[in-house]
């Protein structure tokens, strides 16, 4: 499953109408000033976004989908599945935010030759800055064969990508956390509702602590949620 998410060019076709919440982080310092995008159809800027609707970036399959915040310190994807609904057969319901997930980076403080796009051709939107002489890179589409959203973290230097990920349920739900998922279980008026995240590391090492999962100096990581 893993190989055919990796390779899977899914298409952008969901719009995502929903809230989120950004979690406030020190400030970054931004240098340099990065180069166009190769693909000329793509949506490009040189700072994280800090208002989902206006400025964060969609990627979606049809049925699931999320909005990409690019944060250096934190980033932040608000994700969403188009049958999470209230309402029962005489209440009339909503369309339901599903939750957040949040991955914190530590010790970022100052970057350089920062760029976050979406390129629509191909459905992925993607993340690249520099610390020092080290290059990070990150990418993020939602499969449609696997009815996944994934997630890839790499970096120039072998044994340098380092964050704690946390997921955040917009109801009420239970969480749980085991050596490499984190998953929220919970009901709505008539559908009960589960999500997980599974955290996959190539080399360092994993813990998990307070429900959250901490990676320590990989050489890339892929995410599933």
């Amino acid at each position: 499953m893993l190989h055919k998410c990796l390779n899977w060019k899914s298409q952008f076709i969901v719009i995502i109408f929903a809230a989120g919440l950004c979690h406030v982080h020190g400030e970054v310092n931004f240098t340099g000033n990065a180069s166009a995008p190769e693909h000329k159809l793509s949506l490009w800027y040189r700072q994280p976004a800090t208002v989902w609707m206006t400025s964060a970036l969609p990627i979606g399959n049809g049925r699931i989908g999320a909005m990409v915040f690019g944060g250096v310190q934190q980033e932040h994807l608000q994700f969403n599945d188009k049958t999470l609904w209230t309402g029962d057969e005489t209440n009339r319901g909503a369309y339901q935010n599903f939750g957040d997930l949040y991955l914190d980076f530590p010790g970022l403080t100052t970057v350089s030759e920062y760029r976050r796009e979406l390129d629509i051709d191909e459905g992925i939107a993607r993340v690249r800055y520099m610390v020092g002489s080290t290059e990070y890179t990150r990418e993020y589409f939602s499969s449609y064969p696997d009815e996944v959203i994934v997630m890839r973290f790499a970096s120039s230097v072998a044994g340098a990508v380092n964050f704690t990920i946390s997921l955040t349920d917009a109801h009420s739900g239970t969480k749980t956390a085991s050596s490499d998922t984190i998953t929220i279980t919970g009901a709505l008026d008539l559908l009960s509702y589960n999500a997980q995240v599974k955290v996959l590391n190539e080399g360092g090492s994993l813990s998990t602590s307070s429900k959250k999962i901490t990676v320590t100096g990989a050489n890339a990581v892929t995410v599933l949620l």
